[in-house]
């Protein structure tokens, strides 16, 4: 997947078709990517076509509109060894942008710290 960069580094890619949507293994496709997800993920989210399936560092899961996500993440280079850094040059602000970043849980406590749940 795509390293982007935002408030926190994630993986991200653009979902293309979902598959399988009303099992216990839906599919998240990509144009070079594809999940499992579980039905929680699916109740949660409500994962749409055209949005991004997105993967932060902890492992957490979650969705995002296009809109929101592009205008907030910049994808960025990757080392040999998958580590990241954002340039100058790239207009990253900072901005967290879509929902996706919101709605990770707090390392402390494990609560939602918002987001559309």
């Amino acid at each position: 997947m795509q390293l982007y960069q935002s408030h926190k580094q994630v993986r991200a890619f653009k979902i293309t078709n979902i598959l399988n949507r009303r099992t216990v293994s839906p599919t998240l496709k990509g144009k070079d990517d594809q999940v499992i997800v579980n039905g929680n993920y699916m109740r949660k989210h409500n994962p749409l076509v055209d949005g991004y399936y997105v993967l932060y560092k902890s492992g957490y899961e979650s969705w995002s509109p296009a809109d929101e996500f592009e205008e907030g993440h910049s994808p960025i280079e990757e080392d040999d060894d998958g580590n990241g850094s954002a340039q100058e040059d790239q207009g990253v602000s900072g901005s967290d942008g879509g929902r996706d970043c919101s709605d990770e849980p707090d390392k402390a406590s494990g609560e939602s710290s918002g987001g559309s749940d």
